[in-house]
């Protein structure tokens, strides 16, 4: 579910190598203190116990070496629970992070940094005909619109962070945001609206704003003054998940989509990010512990069922069911 500016941009109190921006900083989990057992385990057991626990394969950052946020060796994978490991999907030297299926499970979006660079690229959803979209990324992730012909973004306007949106063949790209408040971690929801965090008001602040109206006054969504990054809307636009809480004490947090209802999801004293909703609305996956050890659990809505996903020894960050 958490903050490369590649994937990052230092900024707040984690950000690191990937830049990926506050977010991204969040995605460097690790300890599973808590497990019962090994990750492929515990998600296969769960399976028949849980009645209904999630069998679909999810997207992932694999790091193939150690060092993030400082350094990163990430590649874009699939991992289903249970499996020993994950399938590669994008390899090679460059850093790969933060991927985000489509909406009509055709395609994956990711963010890719190259030096100092940070691109956004689309793939099929097998990994082949692997595509830029744009090299004008400042970190962060990148999300797609409703309908599955474009994608939001970080672009850096006059020194400040803007969410911009682009057609996925690189054409008509479009500011959304243009105060002066640093923000990231966009997120389009089903129902066209875009969650991201902003220091409008000195923390890191969920607010919405609708995707075809962007100049309208935003929706403020959490309101008591704790930072709050990594939002992700349920599939149905409802409700969204999120991460509250300075590095090392996070925890996973859900609300209404207007911001009501806040409540705190996950309950162990490690850090938690990055959070994402399985399909039925009824799982949310994200990671626990320390940047550099990503560790994946899932936990039901109603705060049951809490358990490790990924297995013990593997690096595995960044969730997307």
């Amino acid at each position: 579910m958490g903050s490369l500016i590649v994937l990052a941009v230092m900024g707040s109190a984690t950000a690191g190598a990937f830049l990926l921006s506050d977010h991204s900083k969040n995605n460097k989990a690790g300890n599973t203190s808590g497990d019962s057992g090994t990750g492929s385990n515990n998600a296969a057991a769960a399976g028949g116990a849980s009645g209904g626990f999630p069998t679909d394969a999810m997207l992932v950052r694999i790091d193939t070496k150690p060092g993030w946020p400082a350094k990163c060796y990430a590649d874009i994978g699939l991992y289903t629970p249970g499996a020993a490991s994950a399938q590669t999907l994008v390899g090679g030297s460059t850093c790969d992070a933060l991927p985000e299926r489509s909406p009509d499970r055709t395609k994956i979006a990711w963010t890719r940094k190259v030096g100092d660079k940070s691109e956004a690229w689309v793939m099929n959803a097998d990994g082949s005909d692997q595509k830029m979209v744009t090299d004008q990324m400042a970190g962060g992730r990148v999300t797609w619109s409703p309908d599955s012909t474009r994608l939001a973004y970080m672009v850096k306007s006059g020194g400040v962070r803007q969410i911009y949106a682009i057609s996925i063949s690189g054409s008509n790209a479009q500011a959304l945001t243009t105060d002066g408040a640093d923000k990231d971690d966009p997120q389009w929801s089903s129902t066209n609206r875009i969650a991201f965090w902003s220091k409008r008001d000195g923390v890191e602040t969920i607010y919405s704003l609708d995707a075809a109206k962007p100049t309208q006054p935003w929706t403020k969504l959490t309101k008591d003054g704790v930072r709050a990054v990594d939002p992700e809307w349920s599939f149905d636009g409802s409700q969204i998940a999120y991460s509250r809480g300075a590095y090392p004490s996070g925890d996973i947090w859900v609300m209404g989509a207007d911001g009501s209802n806040p409540r705190r999801l996950t309950t162990s004293s490690s850090h938690e990010m990055d959070p994402a909703w399985s399909r039925d609305g009824k799982w949310i996956c994200y990671v626990r512990g320390t940047w550099d050890q990503p560790r994946i659990r899932a936990i039901r809505v109603d705060g049951t069922g809490d358990r490790a996903v990924s297995p013990e020894n593997k690096d595995l960050g960044h969730p997307n069911w």
